[in-house]
């Protein structure tokens, strides 16, 4: 293929416009423009950029994000929209005490991890546990919300307490993280079967296709207020003895500003100690409020 060796000056004849060099064509053209449509442009380069400034600078929220569907009382979802919730109700009276906006997000749990995972240009806030770590690049607020203790909802009128699960079928929910049961069925101990969400696993306890569904047992609390048929087989039997009790904390990305991380830090103290975040969980639990094991 044959290459042109034609200099920028002479791809032009005939008129001298034409002729000019690629450089002196545009030095003419930018001054033939007219002195205020010059000014015009400056003016509309200049706006953009202050614009774009204002944009960066406007998102001063903070982005709460909620478990969609399987979190209730926790965080409680309606047809994908936030509806309160334990740790809501605290997110939102916490931020509220800081004057800072929150902007709420519902997802899957699984969506959620991934979405923070890549989240690197704004300030986010979720909940999490310390045998959970499920947020690679968040930071736990150092203050427990409340602690959570595990049960084993069945419908075995003999079951011994507290359970044994020896070569029990356990029903789990599908993305949650139960590091105890997950070693377990690794060894044969027992055998997990993920769903979807808490309505197929108690039917599948009630219809005795699992031996037991194991959650945290004022989750169980929550879905057995809400069932329709009051008149059911299921009970709870205590898992501490397989499960310890553990604590749930608020988690924010690492790389918020240390002030604002140290402001929620002390609000949640304040909040801890004249009570408020007891009188949240009563609201949603008759369990005793627990902070500390």
């Amino acid at each position: 293929m044959k290459h042109s060796n034609l200099e920028p000056k002479a791809l032009y004849s005939g008129n001298p416009l034409k002729a000019a060099p690629l450089k002196r064509l545009r030095s003419l053209l930018a001054s033939s423009l007219p002195q205020d449509f010059s000014r015009f442009v400056r003016t509309m380069a200049c706006m953009a950029v202050v614009s774009s400034n204002y944009a960066q600078a406007a998102d001063q929220s903070v982005h709460y994000y909620v478990v969609e569907s399987n979190a209730a009382p926790f965080q409680i979802t309606e047809n994908g929209q936030s509806a309160g919730g334990i740790i809501t109700q605290i997110a939102e009276s916490l931020f509220s005490k800081l004057e800072v906006p929150l902007t709420t997000h519902v997802a899957p749990s699984k969506r959620i991890e991934v979405l923070l995972t890549a989240e690197h240009s704004r300030d986010w806030v979720a909940y999490d546990a310390k045998v959970w770590d499920s947020l690679s690049n968040g930071e736990l607020i150092d203050v427990p919300l409340f602690d959570v203790h595990h049960a084993l909802l069945h419908c075995n009128p003999s079951l011994k307490e507290p359970a044994d699960l020896a070569k029990m079928h356990i029903a789990i929910l599908k993305g949650f993280r139960y590091p105890e049961l997950s070693a377990m069925s690794l060894d044969g101990t027992l055998s997990l079967l993920e769903t979807r969400d808490y309505a197929q696993a108690i039917k599948l306890v009630k219809l005795a296709r699992v031996s037991g569904f194991v959650e945290m047992d004022v989750r169980l609390d929550y879905q057995l207020q809400k069932l329709s048929d009051k008149k059911h087989c299921l009970r709870l039997s205590d898992l501490s003895n397989v499960i310890d009790p553990y604590s749930i904390y608020l988690a924010v990305n690492a790389s918020m500003d240390s002030t604002l991380k140290q402001k929620i830090k002390d609000q949640l103290i304040l909040m801890r100690k004249d009570g408020s975040l007891s009188k949240v969980w009563s609201q949603f639990s008759n369990r005793p409020y627990l902070h500390e094991h």
